[in-house]
């Protein structure tokens, strides 16, 4: 029996032959077929001439039914070793780059201390595997699932890349036999993505739990970082497991993230791809029209989006080929449930879709600079270090110029003064002062300090209280629309008033103590007198209202301030305490004479509720020795009338340098008392006298304050 005749006789076992004719290479059969019964005949059919060398393949073609019966090609089955060898090298480079995204997410910088077996193992442990488990899980769900159809297929080809993000360009298997028919197209086509997406949920979920549990907060300096594009799942998962701060995502996220784009990017109807089987399954040939579009959708996003790496996939899939071919049996259509199968895997393909799947952080730049000492303020011939501070408040590491106004330089150096730039903090901590310059260049990553150095005139060159303007300029290197003008003001050899509080807040039937600090920065002798200006009906009072100062000193006062009777509760305007210093006695030989100075703090008062914050058991006196330690108990009384929390703190005479731990923070109920332990602890070697101001301030309720002065003497 020669080859044709045995043809005939297997075909028309399973159809009835109406006509044979040879077909360049083939044999082609025109069958009679019953639609019903038609999938399972040409199944077995292809089943008895594949084992002797056959390939089957049936259409339907101008009305009617062909057969097309081929030599099948040798095919060459190859050892497993590839597949071992690239499964082995993208194991090693996963977890390669996940050593790498480790200890980026950990914050380091330097790519020599990178390699550390913990940075090696965390990389392995919350990257690699998980991203290894999704990668394999998709490739072996084509492979069980293509073996289950009776189709030869390789194991995974895995393909390693070890550059970041991710390691690897993911995996493939080869089918080493053509489809039977479109129910085995849409079941390969679907086994892989949905195996991969099933890994892919849970990794995210846990990644983005671990994201929250560790907390590595986005740097300051965001250059470098990309966005990860987030499609309508990966959104959904956010709002599901929120983060509680402004985080880096962990590695285990960005592995499930990449999971999930892995399954987007597969699912896309065209050519090749596990979403061009399963549209070849639905749609047969018109398919091809479905591919072209997802093209044109795709460089229409690379242009919309700026997002080029849509091109390289673009050509990607025209090199693997836009046309899908048919399988064996392109008669037999899906079944009901395989069309639910196919719209499942388009509406993964919506859930996962991405515009732009990285985008690198686009840098914002911006400072602010604040001069620490606004108004620095120095003896004759002292030399000072004065800091702009300098807080980034774009993303991204700047370059920040300082510049001192050269004719401002100009004069100040004809009166006397000595200004220039100084080199700003370095990485150690220290500041290096070997370089003065009137404009200098700083490299700003985190918030940081510009320097300027100061050098006063000589009384022979200006009188004591003299005033000049500075001006600086700061602005960004990258962005010059970012700057900002700053003027200091140097003062020579005068004193100050000064006070740590921020307001009076004066109880409606009490009296507010208020520690002011009067400094005299010499070196010549002075006098000097408070004064004070109040709303009507206030009264304002010293403990001490004139000094005769000589040489440096510091003096601190006590203002007690008293609002009027019923004043309601409430702001009621500003306190302003002004100090008239008169320096010198005469005209001297150096052309100095007698100058008036004010010197003012302005403070604004609030009438609190009556009542409130309320200290008995207050000492007029204590006595320590010096290195000794004593504690000092006081009662505290909510004489509100409501429940609030208290802050104790403390303020001891600049003369005499007391220790004071305060208690913490105690929240009491309307009539509630308790016991505040204060220690005190006198240093070494420090004898004298002093006060010591405690004070408990409410926090629920403004007006709540009170301040109790305490005479301290170390023997």
């Amino acid at each position: 029996m020669n080859v044709g005749e045995w043809l005939r006789g297997v075909i028309s076992r399973h159809f009835y032959i109406i006509e044979e004719r040879p077909d360049h290479d083939a044999i082609l059969y025109y069958v009679d077929v019953k639609p019903e019964s038609a999938e399972a005949a040409f199944d077995q059919l292809r089943r008895d001439l594949l084992g002797q060398g056959f390939i089957p393949m049936l259409v339907f073609e101008g009305g009617e039914y062909l057969l097309h019966v081929s030599r099948r090609p040798d095919v060459t089955y190859r050892s497993t070793t590839w597949n071992r060898v690239l499964l082995a090298l993208t194991i090693l480079s996963t977890i390669f780059v996940g050593t790498i995204n480790w200890a980026l997410y950990m914050g380091k910088t330097d790519y020599a201390a990178f390699f550390t077996a913990d940075d090696v193992l965390n990389g392995a442990l919350y990257f690699a595997l998980p991203l290894m488990a999704i990668l394999g899980t998709h490739e072996m769900g084509h492979y069980v699932v293509a073996r289950r159809h009776g189709v030869a297929a390789s194991l995974p080809f895995f393909i390693p890349m070890p550059l970041p993000p991710l390691g690897t360009f993911g995996a493939f298997i080869s089918m080493r036999d053509p489809i039977p028919d479109n129910k085995a197209l849409m079941d390969i086509g679907f086994a892989g993505p949905i195996a991969g997406f099933v890994v892919a949920v849970p990794v995210t979920l846990l990644g983005l739990h671990l994201t929250n549990v560790v907390g590595q907060p986005i740097p300051t300096d965001e250059s470098g970082l990309v966005d990860l594009g987030t499609s309508l799942l990966f959104g959904a998962f956010l709002q599901l497991v929120p983060t509680s701060g402004d985080f880096l995502l962990h590695p285990t996220a960005l592995a499930g993230w990449a999971g999930l784009l892995v399954t987007f990017l597969n699912l896309l109807p065209a050519g090749q791809l596990d979403g061009g089987h399963i549209s070849r399954a639905m749609f047969g040939s018109a398919s091809r029209h479905i591919g072209i579009g997802v093209l044109v959708l795709m460089a229409v996003l690379a242009v919309w989006k700026g997002y080029f790496g849509w091109v390289v996939f673009v050509l990607l899939i025209l090199f693997l080929g836009i046309n899908h071919p048919p399988p064996l049996n392109d008669v037999s259509r899906l079944t009901r449930k395989r069309w639910v199968v196919g719209a499942m895997a388009f509406l993964m393909l919506a859930v996962t879709f991405t515009t732009a799947p990285l985008v690198p952080v686009e840098p914002h730049y911006g400072f602010d600079a604040v001069a620490t000492e606004p108004v620095l303020m120095l003896q004759p011939q002292e030399v000072r270090i004065s800091n702009i501070s300098i807080n980034l408040t774009g993303n991204t590491a700047d370059r920040i110029e300082a510049r001192l106004d050269p004719f401002a330089v100009a004069a100040l150096l004809q009166q006397g003064w000595n200004v220039s730039l100084v080199r700003s903090i370095a990485k150690d901590g220290t500041q290096s002062l070997s370089t003065k310059s009137a404009s200098r260049t700083f490299h700003i990553g985190a918030p940081g300090n510009i320097s300027l150095r100061v050098g006063a005139p000589d009384l022979g060159q200006q009188p004591l209280g003299a005033s000049v303007a500075l001006p600086v300029g700061v602005r960004s290197v990258t962005d010059h629309s970012k700057k900002t003008q700053l003027t200091l003001i140097l003062r020579l050899g005068t004193v100050s008033l000064e006070s740590g509080a921020q307001r009076v807040d004066a109880p409606g039937d009490g009296v507010a103590t208020l520690p002011l600090v009067v400094r005299h920065f010499g070196p010549a002798n002075a006098s000097g007198l408070l004064s004070s200006q109040a709303p009507r009906g206030w009264q304002v009072t010293f403990n001490q209202s004139s000094f005769a100062f000589q040489g440096e000193s510091t003096t601190t006062v006590l203002a007690h301030v008293q609002p009027p009777s019923g004043a309601p509760a409430g702001p009621a305007g500003n306190l302003t305490v002004i100090l008239t210093c008169v320096i010198g006695t005469g005209t001297g030989s150096n052309g100095t004479g007698v100058q008036t100075l004010n010197t003012t703090v302005v403070l604004p008062l609030s009438v609190g509720r009556r009542g409130g914050a309320q200290l008995s058991d207050v000492p007029q006196q204590l006595q320590l020795h010096n290195g000794s330690t004593l504690l000092l108990h006081l009662t505290l009384a909510n004489s509100g009338n409501g429940v609030d929390r208290f802050q104790t703190s403390a303020l001891t005479d600049p003369t005499l340098p007391l220790t004071v731990t305060s208690p913490a923070d105690v929240t009491l109920a309307q009539g509630a008392n308790t016991t505040l332990e204060l220690e005190l602890r006198a240093p070494v070697g420090v004898v004298g006298s002093g006060y010591l101001a405690i004070e408990v301030d409410g926090t629920a309720t403004e007006g709540v304050r009170e301040t109790v002065v305490i005479h301290v003497d170390v023997t």
